[in-house]
């Protein structure tokens, strides 16, 4: 008579059992949260502070009537408008099609109090809620580019409370 060898100790089977479970916990969370992921590691969301910075630079210079504000734009969906050789304002999309927003209507002649960023999970941006000293209010979308961190989008004008999320 031939003896048959165990196949495995139980405990062999449990832990088999168990990793396979863990497999099949991270394939599922993966396809649950694919989008929010994705949007994660398309702006490295663990940069934030990066597109923040953007932001902050932009309003300095657009303090400093520095016409190399229109650098921190896209240029595509957020373009400058130019009177000469000065920046007046930023042409971006408006609730009806494209607007201009006049450069006072955004930024102040007054400094950044404090921001707030966030991930806007519909658009995949990173949204930006500047207060100012003055007590206004603006935001900002900002994308990471092929160019870098980059404003696509503007508020269409300052409010003196915090503005809804936009998505």
């Amino acid at each position: 008579m031939t003896e048959k060898k165990p196949s495995g100790s139980w405990k062999e089977r449990v832990v088999l059992v168990v990793a396979a479970v863990v497999v099949l916990a991270v394939v599922l969370g993966g396809a649950y949260y694919q989008e929010d992921l994705s949007t994660y590691f398309h702006l490295h969301a663990w940069d934030s502070a990066s597109a923040e910075k953007v932001v902050r630079d932009f309003v300095g210079k657009v303090n400093a009537g520095d016409a190399s504000a229109a650098n921190d734009l896209d240029g595509e969906r957020a373009k400058a408008v130019m009177s000469g050789s000065k920046m007046k304002a930023v042409n971006h999309h408006g609730a009806m099609g494209r607007a201009d927003t006049p450069l006072d209507q955004i930024v102040p002649k007054a400094d950044i109090k404090s921001t707030s960023t966030r991930i806007r999970a519909r658009s995949q941006l990173f949204g930006i809620d500047v207060e100012y000293t003055d007590g206004h209010w603006a935001q900002f979308a900002v994308d990471r580019t092929s160019a870098g961190y980059k404003i696509v989008d503007v508020s269409l004008g300052l409010s003196n409370q915090k503005q809804e999320d936009q998505n």
